[in-house]
């Protein structure tokens, strides 16, 4: 009887062991996301316009008048529920998300490889997000969206993620024909208009030029060859890698958008890790 009893609760446990797992690792990411998060000095440079252009929208004030917003209004309404708290809090609670945000997409991304996953999180992009309060994490987010979700956050940064959204308007061109495609555009669309009348510019981008980690205009030579070859073979992932190369202006922790195509296994994984801390290292030293 007890030997019955033993042998039900193994397979009771053995048929609730991923749930377990899953559980145990929220609580642990949950945990070091708070830990993380408090450890970080209060710099958060570009999370400052963020929070102000989530203020100002509680203030029903025009978010562009913040120095340094220049993204699309929906980003300024995503920081209204930070503004409620004092922008020290706000700050860490914010980097606590990305903390544990980055480690569910890189989970997703390595198809739920905790190994890759780890090798992965060793890339400086996501731990400089969490220092400057930037939100380059939610254009990857974006690619584990529906559609109808993910458009919204490629485009928050258009540097990062306008290549990709040509490319998800072409297949679905071909899939659906123009009239889906534009209706399925469209919402979006309107929103960047109804951003530029209400005051959304452009930034400067001979400014921006000093902060950038681009490799503009000799990066054309790889980067149109890479996008064309990801238009041909309708790939999401390559397109991402192409972009970098295409862009005049691209901050050195949107390079994060070349770790989708890499994490198909350990070695790409580790390969693409380095070359992330090449590229931070090289930016941050001025070499290139």
């Amino acid at each position: 009887m007890g030997k019955n009893n033993l042998e039900e609760s193994s397979k009771r446990l053995e048929s609730h062991w991923p749930l377990i797992q899953n559980v145990l690792a929220i609580l642990v990411v949950g945990i070091l996301s708070i830990l993380v998060a408090g450890m970080l000095p209060d710099y958060a440079g570009d999370f400052n316009a963020f929070y102000q252009a989530g203020a100002a929208i509680l203030r029903g004030q025009s978010p562009y008048a913040v120095p340094g917003f220049y993204n699309p209004i929906w980003v300024a309404l995503l920081f209204t529920p930070f503004a409620l708290f004092s922008r020290e809090l706000a700050y860490h609670i914010y980097a606590a998300i990305i903390f544990g945000a980055s480690f569910y997409i890189l989970w997703r991304l390595s198809q739920k490889r905790i190994g890759i996953t780890l090798i992965a999180a060793f890339s400086p992009f996501f731990f400089m997000t969490m220092q400057y309060g930037n939100i380059d994490w939610l254009v990857l987010l974006g690619l584990l969206c529906p559609a109808e979700l993910g458009i919204w956050l490629i485009l928050i940064k258009p540097q990062m993620g306008a290549p990709l959204a040509l490319l998800w308007a072409w297949k679905l061109y071909r899939e659906r024909g123009l009239w889906k495609t534009l209706l399925f555009f469209l919402p979006v669309t309107l929103a960047y208009g109804l951003s530029f009348v209400i005051g959304m510019r452009l930034p400067d981008v001979s400014v921006m030029q000093g902060w950038s980690a681009g490799v503009w205009p000799y990066g054309l030579l790889l980067g149109i060859p890479l996008y064309l070859w990801a238009f041909k073979n309708r790939d999401d992932q390559l397109a991402l890698v192409a972009t970098p190369f295409l862009e005049p202006y691209f901050g050195p922790m949107s390079w994060m958008i070349i770790l989708p195509k890499a994490m198909k296994n350990y070695w790409t994984t580790a390969l693409a890790t380095v070359v992330s801390w090449m590229i931070v290292l090289i930016w941050r030293f001025n070499l290139h």
